[in-house]
């Protein structure tokens, strides 16, 4: 089932894996086919189409986007729109790449998000190609920039608006205070 022309195996140790996105420990990620030259890469942030093979062993296979007419996969990597071994080993492959991933159990599919046909507790082996990347543009750092300052300027805005209502309270207080100590010093007069 799985093509024999392995190219290279290699079992990502953390720390291990060279990119600003950490790579499972207990993933296996063999690449079955690699272009002679790398055009694009998908990078942490990048929208990538790929097509999967996905198989619960070496056999049985429990979905595959080159049945029919199905379309490929596009997610976002490094944004946790998939399942986490997918995401993890897509990282860093060349536009054309095949890869073969072991995926244990943890790194697979959530309860929400599994298939009816694939048990819980399930090692997953999928057979990846990378059909399409599509490079963050400048328009996604700058919305992800607004998104980092606003968060903080929105937290603030809050926080100081609670302080002045605060203010605001206990200024009223006070000034109900004085009156009914005024109101009592006149009532006490007459």
């Amino acid at each position: 089932m799985f093509q024999s022309g392995i190219l290279e195996q290699q079992k990502y140790q953390s720390g291990s894996f060279s990119t600003a996105h950490q790579v499972q420990s207990d993933l296996e990620i063999t690449i079955t086919y690699k272009p002679e030259t790398c055009g694009q890469r998908a990078e942490q942030g990048d929208t990538v189409s790929i097509h999967y093979t996905g198989y619960l062993t070496e056999d049985e296979i429990f979905h595959s986007t080159h049945d029919g007419d199905s379309e490929p996969v596009k997610f976002i990597v490094g944004r946790h729109m998939t399942m986490s071994g997918l995401d993890s080993g897509t990282l860093g492959m060349c536009l054309g790449e095949e890869r073969r991933l072991v995926i244990p159990p943890h790194l697979g599919y959530n309860k929400k998000d599994r298939p009816v046909n694939v048990p819980e507790n399930t090692q997953l082996i999928l057979n990846v190609e990378l059909v399409g990347v599509e490079k963050r543009g400048y328009y996604q750092y700058y919305v992800d920039l607004c998104h980092t300052l606003y968060m903080p300027s929105f937290i603030m805005f809050v926080l100081c608006s609670l302080w002045e209502m605060y203010k605001d309270r206990v200024q009223a207080r006070k000034n109900f205070a004085k009156r009914q100590k005024y109101f009592e010093k006149l009532s006490q007069l007459r």
